[in-house]
């Protein structure tokens, strides 16, 4: 199982560098969203080779379960 791990690095002057390392495919921006929409607008956005990993079946269903439940709700 690989390690989940978020990173924050705030510069001096005040920009704010978020890393995600080990959560494959689009998961990493739903799982970043609250933060950046408390800290403003995302600048830029630098994709790595997990981004565009598949993640399994399994978690693959259990996501669409949550989108289909939100739109339900």
């Amino acid at each position: 199982m690989a390690i989940e791990r978020l990173e924050y690095t705030i510069r001096k002057d005040g920009t704010v560098e978020e890393k995600v390392e080990g959560i494959p495919g689009p998961k990493c921006i739903e799982l970043t969203a609250s933060f950046e929409d408390a800290i403003g607008p995302v600048v830029e956005r630098v994709y790595t080779a997990e981004y565009s990993l598949v993640p399994d079946s399994k978690k693959v269903k259990e996501q669409a379960k949550v989108q289909k439940s939100k739109v339900d709700s």
